[in-house]
């Protein structure tokens, strides 16, 4: 094998594993909330970088009564991706009453003075079984057919350049369809109390499609449910 091909193989193999810098360390913080600021339970926290197959834990922190958490760690200058993991199944302290969330993409994040903050967007509602309700209102000419977007147990918050979903990535989908004569559908789904979930939908007439749209339905909590009228 020649010296030029053994340099590249070298070369290769070295740009596949994670680098880090000694003398540089990187901050890592962000809050979880809970529904309407209920109390929470302190969550374990897990934080890793990764370049092309090689993945390495970089940190790790354990949300405090506020639900504030900061890992420092040292910088891998190579890394394509850094994730958080938190409540992760499977670690000490996993709360199996609360989803299980993690943040792709962080390194995408506007880094300060060495720092990356996660936007306040981590909910972290208790798992319960919650409604969905379709009325037929005002078209009385049209089929419904429709998709259900939401999440469970696992949640993915995208920071990544064009993340659907102002970032967030659905885990689960239920299907279902109103014909002319239904007036009324129901759904039963599981999910974070105080998540929004997304509804995609058409309005069919004779297998033309006159009108279609995902529109995002918010947690009705008198109702303990998520309402569409059309």
């Amino acid at each position: 094998m020649s010296k030029i091909r053994i340099l590249f193989m070298l070369m290769l193999f070295s740009s596949c594993q994670l680098e880090y810098e000694d003398n540089r360390r990187l901050l890592i913080s962000g809050k979880v909330v809970g529904f309407e600021n209920e109390e929470l339970p302190a969550f374990p926290i897990e934080a890793y970088a990764s370049v092309y197959a090689d993945t390495d834990l970089i940190g790790t922190d354990q949300s405090n009564a506020k639900g504030n958490y900061a890992i420092t760690t040292i910088s891998a200058k190579n890394s394509q991706n850094i994730s958080v993991y938190i409540n992760k199944e499977g670690t000490y302290g996993y709360q199996g009453d609360r989803p299980s969330i993690t943040l792709q993409g962080v390194n995408f994040l506007i880094m300060e003075d060495s720092k990356y903050t996660i936007p306040n967007r981590v909910r972290m509602g208790r798992l319960k079984e919650v409604q969905v309700k379709i009325h037929r209102v005002t078209n009385q000419m049209d089929r419904l057919e429709y998709k259900i977007l939401y999440n469970a147990k696992m949640k993915e918050i995208s920071f990544e350049p064009g993340a659907e979903q102002e970032g967030e990535r659905w885990q689960c989908s239920k299907y279902g369809e109103l014909f002319l004569e239904d007036s009324f559908e129901e759904q039963t789904i599981y999910v974070p109390e105080g998540d929004s979930i997304a509804l995609q939908y058409k309005l069919v007439n004779d297998d033309l499609v006159k009108k279609q749209q995902t529109i995002v339905l918010p947690y009705n909590k008198t109702e303990n449910a998520y309402e569409f009228e059309f």
